[in-house]
């Protein structure tokens, strides 16, 4: 594997991760209390759960690839 495609490789990594973990963070804030309906999904706010999230989505990677190279 080249040099190039390792470093585009492991950016699409961390990429995908901050897709899937910044809006949860960056918006658990302006979550308003509605009563939901049987049509209506809900965002959590669970402080417990968005930090479980952001730590499975960037520090567990982010040791692995420290180890790993």
């Amino acid at each position: 594997m080249t040099q190039t495609k390792a470093t585009t490789l492991i950016a699409a990594v961390w990429v995908c991760s901050a897709l899937i973990s910044f809006p949860a963070i960056a918006w658990w804030r302006a979550v308003t209390k509605v009563q939901p309906t049987e049509f209506q999904c809900s965002f959590t706010d669970d402080v417990g759960y968005l930090v479980f999230s952001s730590t499975i989505s960037f520090y567990a990677p982010l040791m692995v690839m420290v180890f790993a190279y």
